[in-house]
């Protein structure tokens, strides 16, 4: 009985705080438009200054012809200017140091927080052996305090982590390691920069990750949940990327050479000016993919799918487009030479690329 109650009250309680939250939106918003409309309507007034009612002040006046003039609207808008704009001064000065006072509590916070993790896991290394050998409850343990701090710091922080976990030889890559980020939900987390070499990421979900700049030469990715991550200037140098999800992410200026993306899903991806060479693409999505100026020469395209992607001006010299589909594929200026393998009666030609045998 009591339970029930206590979800009733629970229930009450809730829908009370929306209610009253719904009315403030609401009287908000009406005092937003009245505002806004008065704003409106002085100003129509003073542009037209000829027709707007005398009490405004906007119009001309005869004191000859109509005596003294009461105090018009622009008068009480003169007398009420500087009182009003010191009190606007007042009140942005008093948010901004309320911003910036919790700035300094948000960034304090965390880095107790990076010390404390720090700490604990210099513990678990003394007192109860963290490492290849330590107990399985020890290094998950581990782990998940990983987990809770990544995804709790900033993109700073989140790199003296992560060097710490490296320099420790604790971070788990494709062959040593005890801290897991495989399978790991790590999504919105930022890693700007950071050094991720090698690092097992075997179906981790990293969907809108900030990985811009972050150095994943040789990481495990296979699997990956990558969707409209930031991934620009990104090293990616020989990673591992099979069946990886990659739709909508930005790749601009990522570094792929010698990259493995089999059966890797990129549609409406963003890879301009990307350098891609020797990349394993066959039976890839990159339908409606931005490939422009991408840099594909010797990439394997084997049955790849291009359909509406953009690769005006990319180099597919020596590369492998057999059997991929090109239906509105853009190809203008894009060039090739006699190495490049095209689908069984296409023209590269009439679809607009170039022959260059230099």
């Amino acid at each position: 009985m009591s339970i029930k109650l206590t979800r009733r009250t629970l229930m009450e309680a809730n829908n009370s705080s929306q209610a009253k939250i719904s009315l403030k939106t609401s009287v908000s918003l009406t005092i937003f438009v009245l505002f806004i409309t008065l704003i409106l309507v002085i100003g129509y007034w003073a542009f037209w200054a000829n027709i707007s009612p005398a009490w405004t002040g906007f119009g001309s006046y005869n004191e000859e012809l109509n005596g003294p003039r009461s105090k018009t609207l622009w008068d009480w808008m003169e007398l009420l200017l500087v009182p009003v704009g010191l009190a606007l001064a007042g009140y942005w000065f008093t948010k901004v140091q309320k911003t910036t006072e919790l700035e300094i509590a948000l960034k304090n916070q965390r880095q107790q927080s990076l010390e404390s993790y720090l700490d604990r896991i210099k513990e678990l290394i003394l007192v109860r052996g963290l490492g290849p050998n330590a107990y399985p409850e020890v290094n998950k343990l581990a782990t998940t305090l990983t987990l809770n701090i990544l995804r709790e710091l900033n993109e700073e922080r989140n790199r003296q982590v992560v060097q710490f976990l490296q320099e420790s030889e604790l971070l788990e890559t494709r062959w040593r390691g005890v801290i897991k980020l495989s399978k790991a939900d790590l999504s919105n987390i930022d890693l700007n920069g950071a050094n991720l070499l090698k690092v097992n990421l075997f179906k981790a979900i990293l969907c809108d990750a900030n990985l811009s700049g972050a150095n994943l030469n040789n990481a495990d990715l296979r699997e990956t949940k990558l969707e409209r991550a930031n991934l620009r200037k990104a090293k990616l140098y020989l990673a591992v990327m099979e069946h990886a999800k990659l739709a909508g992410a930005d790749l601009r200026e990522a570094n792929l050479r010698d990259v493995d993306l089999t059966f890797a899903k990129l549609p409406n991806a963003n890879l301009r000016y990307a350098i891609l060479r020797r990349a394993k693409l066959p039976k890839t999505d990159l339908s409606a993919a931005k490939l422009k100026g991408a840099d594909l020469s010797h990439a394997n395209l084997f049955n790849a799918n291009l359909e509406q992607a953009n690769l005006f001006k990319a180099n597919l010299k020596h590369a492998n487009l057999t059997q991929a589909n090109l239906f509105k594929t853009n190809l203008s200026r894009a060039i090739y030479n006699n190495k490049t393998r095209w689908p069984d009666d296409f023209d590269p030609v009439a679809a607009g690329a170039i022959r260059d045998e230099a």
